[in-house]
């Protein structure tokens, strides 16, 4: 069970304010701002601070407030008075009680949009791991934003690998000050090959290494997370005339198994893609069962990641529900535990929507989605929720959702292993939920025992303007 801690580590960029697109520290083109809500899951009010950090180290200001018991608070960048604009920081937030947190990175011209779950400081680590990274693969490319959790200054050093390889095609290091981040772009990258797809490993080093410095020091927390920018088309990547835009988070460690709750085969013009990374020094066999049954073995090298694109692994046309990845003795061989696999997910929306979520390796009885909304704001985008949780464990359960603010949805019944409860929050027969909603849920499996994953994800029902206003998040374990 993953415990929520009262320190939550937000890896964003916060306060890009007006970023010219040819700057080298954004998250991707346009000029950027960020929105990220707080769910206190204490029934005690929470005293909330948060520090942002410049990518110098220095202080780019802080915010000061409470949560009330159980309740929830929206921060948008551009509204935080002590907040420098036009700077780039990354955010540690304190509370007295414990928090789960989602930030949500926007843009304009292009309009993008993307989101990912805070990282807890259980969640930092000396090593993480990327499993998906990009540099014009099919129109995506990528960038790694790493943030030093840590009380010194830290040499991080990223390390690419081709896919199916376990060999470093390039390393990229920088000296990252306490507190703040740094944005390794792949784009500008000219070790890398155009068309590259691979992962990522990131390593907080010390003086005596290559290209770092004499004051830096290992062995510091780094949290990151990973942006994925796609051009525009039309083009086989991406079908659409608009930029895309998507996030995840990096990972400490992985498990034997991994779980996707959002899977698509042409559903409502949407597919997906899951990426396993292998993070042993031997090959090994990992076998993804889909919802429908459907089942696609493939071999991971040593270190090495491959690729599950949905429409080429059986599920049929119309298809949406959730998958499971588990590493397996060899083809058609027996389920193992002894394995180390990561993934993450990738969706896109053929008309028009990219977002990216990581896959889960355990699950919980009760899952928190700090940001759930119905036609909230209709002058800027009517923003609507799709909550989707997976039933990760061995028994048959009710999963019920309940909103904040007495807000109420149906439960949904007789959830099977591998199967999925799934919440459209603007259904028309949801009258317990008024238009213009913006809180927070909480996710809960009845049986005993049982274990779930969910995803929230949002999109725009009355956009204003064309554009990418898809965005997916991790719903945090408790």
């Amino acid at each position: 069970m993953q415990k929520i801690l009262g320190s939550i580590m937000l890896v964003a960029v916060l306060a890009v304010v007006m970023v010219a697109p040819a700057a080298a520290q954004a998250p991707g083109p346009g000029a950027w701002n960020v929105g990220f809500t707080l769910q206190n899951l204490s029934a005690d009010q929470a005293t909330v601070h948060i520090d942002f950090i410049k990518a110098d180290g220095t202080s780019g200001g802080t915010w000061d407030g409470t949560i009330a018991g159980n309740g929830s608070q929206f921060l948008y960048s551009a509204s935080i008075p002590l907040l420098q604009a036009n700077s780039e920081t990354a955010a540690t937030i304190s509370s007295s009680t414990p928090l789960a947190a989602v930030a949500n990175l926007a843009s304009s011209s292009p309009k993008t949009e993307a989101a990912y779950s805070g990282i807890d400081s259980t969640e930092v680590n000396p090593v993480l791991f990327a499993p998906g990274v990009y540099k014009n693969y099919y129109s995506n490319t990528s960038n790694v934003r790493v943030q030093n959790t840590g009380a010194s200054k830290t040499c991080a050093r990223v390390s690419f690998f081709a896919m199916g390889s376990s060999s470093a095609i390039d390393t990229d290091v920088f000296d990252i000050p306490a507190g703040a981040g740094h944005t390794y772009t792949q784009a500008d990258n000219a070790a890398l090959p155009g068309g590259f797809i691979g992962s990522a490993k990131v390593e907080s080093l010390g003086a005596g290494t290559a290209g770092c410095g004499a004051d830096t020091v290992a062995g510091q927390g780094l949290a990151a997370i990973v942006n994925i920018v796609i051009a525009p088309g039309p083009s086989v990547g991406n079908p659409s005339t608009l930029g895309l835009f998507g996030s995840y988070n990096a990972i400490i460690s992985g498990g034997s198994v991994a779980y996707a709750p959002v899977l698509a085969n042409k559903y409502f013009n949407n597919n997906s893609s899951l990426t396993i990374l292998n993070l042993r020094n031997a090959a090994q066999w990992v076998r993804v069962t889909y919802g429908d049954g459907s089942v696609k073995e493939k071999q991971l090298g040593a270190n090495s990641s491959q690729l599950w694109y949905t429409p080429n692994e059986g599920p049929a046309v119309g298809w949406f529900g959730g998958g499971k990845a588990a590493c397996v003795t060899g083809p058609g061989g027996s389920v193992i535990t002894d394995c180390e696999i990561v993934g993450t997910i990738n969706q896109i929306n053929t008309a028009g929507g990219f977002a990216s979520y990581n896959a889960f390796k355990s699950g919980a009885g009760t899952v928190r989605l700090p940001i759930v909304n119905r036609l909230y704001s209709t002058t800027y985008g009517g923003y609507t929720t799709s909550v989707t949780c997976q039933n990760i464990g061995s028994v048959t359960t009710n999963v019920s959702l309940a909103l904040t603010g007495g807000m109420t949805v149906p439960s949904v019944t007789g959830v099977g292993p591998n199967g999925t409860a799934f919440w459209y929050l603007n259904k028309a027969t949801y009258t317990g939920v008024t238009p213009g909603f913006n809180g927070s849920a909480t996710a809960t499996a009845s049986a005993a025992g049982a274990q779930i994953v969910c995803i929230g994800q949002q999109n725009g029902e009355t956009p204003p303007t064309p554009g990418d206003w898809l965005t997916t998040y991790n719903g945090i374990n408790q």
